[in-house]
Parts: structure tokens; C-alpha cells; sequence
């Protein structure tokens, strides 16, 4: 999988709102960011600063995807 193709999948796994959030937190407007997760392109400098900010909420998304699986879990064995 090419490194574009990988911005856009880790863009599509981030909590809803988040880009918004990663935007005020770095002082890009939310269409950069936006943009970047849609096409994985952006300049050199952009592209780390997103990466870097975004890395918070991935791990957000996961630990609550990790919860539901849990719970949906502890739901089925009763």
C-alpha cells in the first residue's frame, strides 16, 4: 500500500470531528486538512503537522473500538 493510500485510510478511522480539532491545533484551516486525508497529498511540512497532531485521535479511535468490541463481547457470552 502506497503512503497516499494509507493517509486516506487513516484519515477515514479518525473520530468524527477531529479534523476540525486537528486544524485549530495547528493553525491550518479545516478544508487543508480535509483535503489531505481525501488525497494523502500536502507539502513536506503540512503533512508532518497533521500526522503529529493527529496522532491523539487515532489513538482515541482505537481504544474505543476496543471498548465496543469488550462490551460487545461481555453482551454475547451471558
Amino acid at each position: 500500500m502506497q503512503t497516499n493510500e494509507k493517509i486516506i485510510e487513516f484519515g477515514k478511522k479518525l473520530p468524527h470531528g477531529s479534523q476540525i480539532r486537528i486544524a485549530k491545533a495547528i493553525g491550518l484551516t479545516p478544508i487543508t486538512v480535509n483535503k489531505f486525508f481525501k488525497t494523502g497529498k500536502g507539502s513536506h511540512d503540512t503533512a508532518i503537522k497533521i500526522l503529529k497532531a493527529a496522532q491523539p485521535f487515532f489513538k482515541a479511535a482505537q481504544e474505543l473500538e476496543k471498548a465496543k468490541k469488550e462490551l460487545i463481547d461481555a453482551m454475547t457470552i451471558e
